[in-house]
């Protein structure tokens, strides 16, 4: 895992500079890439006895202009 992300990082700024960190904003839902995110993360939470939630409230498509790769 750890290899894994210092190699992520590294072509995230290797694309990152390649651009000359010009962004490439697009609108995205918000929601759906923290959904994603928890979804990569249940498994490691799960082993550390963590809970995952979102509030109630936040059921909503949330809509933002942004990078949403990185």
């Amino acid at each position: 895992d750890r290899l894994q992300n210092i190699v992520e990082d590294l072509e995230t700024v290797s694309r990152l500079e390649s651009r000359k960190n010009q962004p490439d904003f697009m609108p995205f839902d918000l929601k759906k890439l923290v959904l994603d995110v928890f979804q990569d993360l249940e498994e490691q939470a799960t082993a550390k006895s963590i809970q995952l939630s979102i509030k109630s409230g936040a059921d909503d498509a949330f809509v933002v202009q942004g990078e949403r790769e990185m």
